[in-house]
């Protein structure tokens, strides 16, 4: 600790971690004290910017930090297994952006490698923890919804596609479905306390592979000049995916980078008592005389960055106690993952889990 405040050290200075990672751990009370990135000279840049003590370009210096608490890693998930498991081997906590491995396996070995290190490993979809969604989660919980037997979840963007790693295979494990997908998942099973997955029927599409992306989106890499972009993704910009849960639930999932319709999205729950939107929050039932309502919850809008996501990590380091997003349920989102990517290979057949 730094002051009484949990230190952390990040692994990756790139967009992600200074337009959300720095100030948002300042918001929710912690020190960040120090950057690692493999660019040469980008993490002192960045720690300078930020009045940051220490900065490195080998990850493994800033893990040797004995004042270091906790790490966050915001790096492309082909090194989140190796940075996660060098973490806990140093006696440090873990948040690990998503997607949060390559796979189910990798996922495995994470969160076995935190229960033996007894140190905290938070799988961070920010959006668990918007106050939208926690107040939906707690009409669920109290059972307001009755039973929920369908979920719509739908993310898609005119041409919101991202450049450089993203696009490539071998670094991201995917594309959007790894990207929104994952987020999307992750929320889902919050919200429904975590089902069994049973079987997935899944398709994806690669129709803009060769569309030039126009925004620097997360590319720090591209903006300063270190690398070129892909000229052709060999990742999916659109995913479409039936999952069935052990508990009767289906979950219906599309997720698009790019597609010639309104961008947007939102989710629906389809449920006994009530059904529930989340963009716009409103939810719709019938009174007991048999008129039916549409009601839309007062909920304040927070910032909807990751600062509430990060707050929650640090008060359960500060607590001891355990995260509501912890590395178990990333594990049943890389299963998911992995069943759409397989039925998609075997051209939408379904994949069983059970």
């Amino acid at each position: 600790m730094i002051n009484g405040k949990i230190a952390v050290g990040i692994v990756g200075a790139g967009h992600i971690t200074n337009q959300r990672h720095i100030p948002n751990f300042r918001e929710a009370g912690a020190e960040v004290v120090a950057l690692a990135d493999v660019a040469e000279g980008r993490a002192a840049r960045m720690a300078a910017k930020w009045d940051i003590p220490h900065a490195f370009t080998d990850y493994r210096e800033m893990l040797a930090l004995p004042e270091i608490d906790a790490i966050s890693i915001c790096v492309p998930p082909f090194v989140h297994k190796e940075v996660a498991l060098a973490a806990f081997e140093a006696g440090k906590h873990v948040y690990l952006e998503k997607p949060p491995a390559m796979n189910e396996a990798e996922m495995i070995e994470i969160v076995k490698a935190g229960r033996q290190a007894g140190k905290l490993l938070m799988a961070g979809s920010n959006s668990v923890y918007w106050n939208r969604t926690q107040a939906l989660k707690k009409m669920i919980d109290a059972g307001d919804l009755g039973e929920i037997y369908l979920v719509k979840s739908l993310g898609a963007g005119r041409r919101h596609i991202p450049r450089g790693w993203f696009r490539i295979k071998r670094l991201a494990g995917g594309g959007v479905g790894m990207d929104g997908g994952s987020h999307t998942i992750d929320r889902i099973l919050y919200l429904l306390n975590t089902p069994k997955p049973v079987s997935v029927i899944a398709q994806t599409y690669d129709k803009f592979a060769d569309y030039v992306p126009k925004a620097s989106y997360l590319a720090i890499d591209i903006e300063e000049g270190t690398q070129t972009d892909v000229p052709r993704a060999d990742v999916e910009d659109t995913v479409v995916a039936f999952i069935q849960f052990d508990n009767g639930c289906t979950f219906m999932m599309e997720n698009a980078w790019a597609a010639n319709i309104s961008g947007g999205g939102g989710t629906w729950m389809y449920g006994t008592k009530a059904g529930v939107s989340l963009n716009p929050f409103t939810v719709y039932s019938e009174t007991p005389q048999g008129i039916l309502t549409d009601i839309t919850p007062v909920v304040p809008e927070g910032p909807q960055t990751h600062v509430e996501a990060l707050s929650h990590f640090v008060t359960c380091i500060r607590e001891g106690r355990e995260t509501e997003s912890p590395g178990e349920r990333s594990i049943v989102t890389m299963r998911i993952l992995d069943a759409i990517y397989k039925s998609a290979s075997m051209g939408g057949r379904e994949v069983r889990l059970d």
